[in-house]
């Protein structure tokens, strides 16, 4: 799960980092190099704990096994649904062997069983033998907006707030050149991410669940 809102700005990490790192001019550290360093972090924190989730679907058509998605900005994929039903989903090779072994010539057809990835694009297999509108449903993980003005609200909500200046002092440290500094700031951006996500295996430690990651989800890169 991922508890409470996203309300902290640009302008937030702007002050923070400034103010910590002691450079509120901007002599050596630039709004640039700040607001770059920012999307580093959401997408950083996003990667490894899947918290911007997101559901997109689309309409079957008979006779068509390949599905795209595009302007889903999708980075990784939990999982896809045929009709309210969640489908296998296999490597290419996987899904290669699989209907080589049983159907060399790909001619069956009927509800999909399966889908795999091949470059960015969805294939369902069976192939399916009838429309079905918005009937599949793919559940992922978003690319977040890119900031670029002070008052942009990060993506990421409040509770990761901390990691994201976390990551941007690391990355001003190393343009310091302060190896110390940067690798303790990444550490503790590191083990705090570990400690969230923990918590988020854990929705009775919370008292405002939204949604729950099991720990037995797989996910697909995209």
């Amino acid at each position: 799960m991922v508890l409470g809102l996203a309300t902290k700005t640009v302008q937030d990490v702007l002050t923070d980092v400034k103010r910590t790192f002691g450079d509120e001019a901007s002599i050596q550290v630039t709004d640039t190099d700040i607001i770059r360093w920012t999307n580093a972090a959401q997408r950083e924190i996003l990667v490894t704990n899947r918290i911007l989730r997101a559901t997109g679907t689309s309409s079957i058509i008979a006779n068509q096994s390949e599905y795209t998605l595009d302007g889903l900005e999708v980075v990784a994929i939990q999982s896809i649904h045929f009709k309210g039903f969640k489908l296998e989903a296999k490597s290419f090779q996987e899904a290669e062997e699989y209907i080589i072994s049983g159907d060399p010539n790909t001619t069956q057809t009927g509800d999909p069983l399966l889908w795999y990835e091949w470059g960015g694009v969805i294939n369902l297999y069976p192939v399916p033998n009838a429309d079905a509108p918005d009937g599949l449903k793919v559940y992922y993980i978003k690319e977040p907006p890119v900031i670029s003005s002070t008052n942009d609200v990060l993506s990421v909500p409040n509770s990761y707030y901390e990691n994201v200046l976390q990551f941007v002092m690391a990355k001003a440290y190393e343009l310091d050149e302060d190896n110390e500094n940067a690798n303790f700031k990444l550490g503790q951006f590191t083990k705090r991410l570990d400690d969230l996500a923990e918590q988020e295996n854990h929705p009775s430690q919370y008292t405002y669940p939204r949604i729950t990651v099991l720990p037995e989800d797989d996910w697909y890169g995209y």
